[in-house]
C-alpha cells in the first residue's frame, strides 16, 4: 500500500481508483499484489510516499512494515547557498 506518513496518527492511504488519499483509513486505499506495479506509482506520485506491507487477517487490516514518518531537509540543506564564480562589482 503506498501512504503519505506524517505522524502516527495522521497517514494518508492511497486509493488508485479514484486518485486521492484517504486519511487514516487504510482499508480505503488500495492493495497492490505485485511490488513493481507500486514501485511504479509511487515513482509517478513523487516524494514524501512510502511503500508500507500489509496483510489481511482475520477480516481486518494488519500493518507489517514499521511506522517510518516523513523525512525533512535539514533546515542547513535548505539554506540559500551564495553564488560562486561571478565577480563582485562595487559601485
Amino acid at each position: 500500500m503506498l501512504v503519505s506518513e506524517f505522524s502516527r496518527k495522521f497517514i494518508l492511504y492511497y486509493d488508485v481508483s479514484t486518485d486521492t488519499f484517504a486519511m487514516n483509513i487504510p482499508s480505503r486505499g488500495t492493495l497492490f499484489k505485485r511490488r513493481e506495479i507500486a514501485e511504479s506509482v509511487k515513482d509517478h506520485l513523487g516524494q514524501g510516499i512510502a511503500l508500507v506491507k500489509f496483510t489481511i487477517k482475520g477480516g481486518r487490516l494488519k500493518r507489517l512494515s514499521p511506522f517510518r514518518g516523513m523525512r525533512l531537509r535539514s533546515r542547513s540543506a535548505s539554506r540559500i547557498r551564495p553564488r560562486t564564480g561571478h565577480a563582485n562589482i562595487v559601485r
